[in-house]
């Protein structure tokens, strides 16, 4: 395949310069008053409405423009204690702690964060948290598989995080990491993809930081008993190794889980619910 010539590839953030709104328009879609950030050419970059821009500067992990950025719309990310209820848009796509959480943007969440709890308050919050949202950082960050931000995380409870700390869907962190069978064909929003390695390697961190082999998810609202727990979790793809560890840090061979029989493609069985254990899973 003929790879295009250098002229013909277009910057990352080309579509925000003010040559692009030439060519193709889109002035019109400017956020007023005027924010900007600057390429690392120095061209001046334009926000759009639905801060599109931001997003982009967020999944690059860019954290010199999103400085400047900053500097020049403090108001666009809430600081402590809005967050996150004031955050813009009610999507998750508009969330940008999510967004740098679930791509492993560790120098852009560290500068939202510090960003976030500079409030007016002359009492700095004690606790930082997104579960109205639907998510927490170090929930997302272990299920995605990103050490170094998990690392992170850890170091700076219980300000951003928790390690025993349920997400709203009944997940503690180590069961998050243990999630990853159910990621692994999901396309991520950071470059580097999805690893079984880095969430074994996470799991082991979070073990050795005090975490829970034997954790369960919570039931689901409706139903008594758990859809999961670590090892149920991990038996799925986990390696030998990970299974043998999580077994002599507490996990219960034979806890039972509750699982439908459609979600098994058990499609020829009558009645809603199995009880199962690890090994059958595996």
């Amino acid at each position: 395949m003929e790879l295009p010539a250098l002229d013909e590839i277009k910057p990352l953030y080309d579509q925000f310069t003010e040559g692009a709104a030439e060519r193709i328009g889109g002035a019109d879609r400017r956020l007023q008053p005027y924010v900007t950030t600057t390429d690392e050419d120095g061209s001046v970059l334009y926000e759009e409405k639905g801060f599109p821009l931001l997003d982009i500067i967020v999944l690059q992990n860019d954290a010199r423009a999103l400085g400047q950025y900053l500097t020049n719309a403090p108001w666009a990310i809430p600081r402590a204690p809005a967050i996150p209820a004031e955050l813009e848009g009610d999507s998750p796509d508009s969330d940008y702690f999510l967004l740098a959480a679930r791509s492993g943007s560790l120098d852009v969440l560290q500068m939202l964060l510090a960003h976030g709890d500079k409030g007016e308050d002359p009492q700095p919050p004690t606790q930082i948290r997104f579960k109205e949202r639907g998510y927490e950082l170090l929930n997302e960050a272990a299920k995605w598989g990103h050490v170094e931000m998990v690392r992170f995380l850890l170091e700076h409870q219980p300000l951003y995080a928790d390690i025993h700390e349920r997400d709203p869907q009944g997940f503690t962190p180590i069961a998050s990491a243990a999630s990853f069978y159910a990621t692994r064909f999901i396309i991520p929003s950071s470059a580097e993809g999805v690893s079984a390695s880095r969430n074994e390697a996470i799991i082991n961190l979070l073990l050795d930081r005090g975490a829970c082999a034997c954790d369960i998810v919570l039931p689901k609202e409706g139903t008594e008993k758990s859809p999961d727990t670590v090892l149920t979790l991990a038996a799925r793809w986990a390696s030998h190794g990970l299974i043998t560890t999580l077994i002599n840090r507490g996990a219960d061979v034979h806890a039972k889980v509750t699982k439908r029989t459609w979600a098994l493609r058990f499609w020829n069985e009558y009645g809603d619910d199995l009880e199962l254990d690890a090994l059958f899973i595996a």
